[in-house]
């Protein structure tokens, strides 16, 4: 992987900010290029890190440095382009050696020899710390005017053990409380904000995860209480090619109680024409991500929940995930791998095993029989301690996991016997995890159960025609738009929704016309196979306006908007 080298830039303050009385002097910007291994790629995806391209440096670095006297501190100094960018951002200030005001971090033995590397190499120097950023604990007599970088970004379910207590501790120590589904970035930015003054900025690269993780909703409520500002820039297009996130800067500043804003700009091209005049507010919902979809569609969306023709699917439905089972390929079998291993087929319960399975609003009995004929979708149904012992077919079956070493996976030696998936259940409909054009609500009628790739969708009530009319219902435009507005959007243009996220997509519902809603079920269903998801929804869409829940006008506001965020999403997609 290779960085990408800086342009020449001005120093003349950007628009980020008010105008500061700056020098005319004009600097040529060139940050070090270098080219990772594949081993080193790996190393760097394991710890979190990634290039930054060289003008979001730059326009952070500017941003959050204002003045001569300013110091400057990189929790997560990498190879040292927030370092070199702030020394380079301190001379155009007017101080001719700003090394002494510089403090650069770094926990990554490797990363800190490339770091020192740079800084020689370019004949700069600063302060250095090889240690952990949270055993550094901020002290009251030396504050910093500006924390700028891009954290590492660990999952979960890699951020564990001793990094994961230090980390959960500094969090803490700053008032913040995270749970164990917190990213590695989020006590970063509590921790790093406990070194600025009472008027410092925080300037940092995160994921997108901040506007809309039920995990960052504690660092939301931090970063409104802590600063008089905070300014969210997001992305038409990918910033990190190749990564699978996608991501946001977070501008925060003390002094005057503003709020927050949350802007959206094509690129990071654009980033030196971000005004600074745009209004700042408290946000009305409390997932930012609200914020940077508030359109016309939006509007019209929450002006139909506040008329009271919306629905939450909380309110009718639970949403669950589906079984786990550690390892798919050798508990789900296809029909022919089945025979091949002599295993009857009362051993198995069928099974959506990804979402690509649903074809339409319902899952049909002739789909079913075609999964089974025709996919992997037989889910192993073993469960009577001892059954790899025996001498028969799905013994021998058992043993040869065994040699692979599947009962030595988590999910397996957790569970006794390692070979019974637990779990398996039968839900009302199936609703997708992931999607690439728009999330598939379908209808249980085939009696499968389904894989945790495809939630599980279970009614409050046992009326087959309420659940028809609901799932109608969940096919039409505002639901479209509520599932994008819900929704968090990965590399490749994914659309994910946790179950928390599932239960709050809101749908136009009305009692008063529940049946004729059920009755177009089968039309949607045949239309979402032949014609797509819009052409699905133009059928539940007629409905609702002619029976006047929502206007020609609204209609269209909210189909203009679904197809505004859905375009946005594909196309950071393509560009990741």
């Amino acid at each position: 992987m290779e960085r990408h080298r800086g342009t020449t830039t001005g120093v003349n303050p950007p628009t980020l900010w008010p105008p500061q009385a700056l020098p005319e002097a004009v600097e040529e910007r060139t940050e070090p290029a270098m080219v990772l291994s594949s081993a080193a790629g790996e190393r760097r995806k394991v710890l979190g890190q990634f290039f930054t391209p060289p003008e979001l440096v730059s326009a952070l670095t500017d941003w959050a440095i204002r003045s001569s006297e300013d110091r400057v501190l990189e929790p997560a100094a990498g190879e040292a382009a927030f370092l070199m960018a702030a020394i380079r951002r301190l001379r155009a200030l007017g101080i001719p050696e700003p090394s002494g005001s510089v403090v650069g971090v770094e926990i990554d033995p490797r990363a800190w020899a490339a770091m020192r590397g740079v800084l020689a190499q370019h004949d700069e120097s600063a302060t250095l710390l090889h240690q952990d950023f949270f055993d550094l604990a901020p002290d009251a007599t030396v504050q910093f005017a500006a924390v700028v970088g891009n954290p590492p970004y660990i999952r979960y379910h890699r951020f564990r053990g001793e990094a994961r207590r230090k980390a959960q501790l500094a969090a803490a120590a700053g008032g913040v409380v995270l749970n164990g589904l917190a990213s590695s970035w989020a006590a970063f930015v509590v921790h790093s904000a406990r070194f600025l003054g009472p008027d410092g900025r925080l300037a940092f690269v995160l994921p997108a995860e901040l506007l809309h993780a039920d995990y960052a909703q504690p660092v939301r409520d931090f970063l409104l209480r802590r600063f008089g500002a905070v300014t969210i820039v997001t992305f038409e297009e990918a910033v990190f090619p190749g990564a699978m996130i996608d991501t946001v800067l977070l501008m925060a500043e003390g002094g005057q109680q503003r709020g927050l804003r949350v802007l959206q700009i094509h690129n990071v091209s654009e980033l030196r024409q971000v005004s600074a005049s745009s209004d700042y507010r408290r946000p009305v919902s409390r997932r930012w991500s609200s914020m940077r979809a508030d359109t016309e569609g939006a509007r019209s969306l929450r002006s139909l929940g506040d008329r009271g023709a919306l629905r939450r699917l909380a309110d009718v439905a639970s949403v669950d995930i589906g079984f786990v089972t550690g390892a798919n390929d050798f508990f789900l079998l296809t029909l022919a791998e089945a025979k091949r291993y002599g295993l009857p087929r009362r051993l198995f319960r069928p099974a959506v095993a990804r979402p690509g399975q649903l074809r339409g609003a319902t899952l049909r009995v002739e789909d079913g029989v075609d999964l089974v004929r025709t996919e992997r979708c037989l889910l192993l149904s073993a469960s009577a301690p001892g059954l790899d012992e025996r001498d028969t077919a799905l013994g021998r079956y058992l043993r040869r996991g065994r040699r692979h070493g599947i009962h030595r996976g988590y999910k397996c030696r957790v569970r006794t016997p390692w070979y019974s998936v637990p779990g398996v259940r039968v839900p009302d409909a199936f609703m997708s995890y992931m999607s690439n054009v728009t999330p598939r609500v379908a209808l249980n009628e085939a009696g499968f159960s389904s894989s945790n790739l495809v939630h599980q969708v279970n009614f409050h009530i046992t009326e087959r025609a309420q659940m028809r009319a609901y799932v109608a219902a969940l096919h039409s435009s505002p639901a479209l738009l509520s599932f994008e507005l819900e929704g968090r959007s990965y590399g490749g243009g994914v659309l994910k929704h946790e179950t928390r996220e599932a239960e709050r997509v809101q749908f136009p519902f009305d009692e008063g016309f529940g049946d004729e809603l059920a009755d177009s079920l089968p039309l949607i269903d045949e239309t979402l196979r032949t014609a797509g998801p819009e052409a699905g929804a133009a059928i539940a869409d007629r409905i609702f306006v002619r029976h006047q829940l929502l206007s020609d006008r609204e209609l269209d506001q909210i189909r203009r908007s679904r197809a505004e965020m859905h375009a946005r999403r594909v196309t950071r997609g393509r560009t990741t």
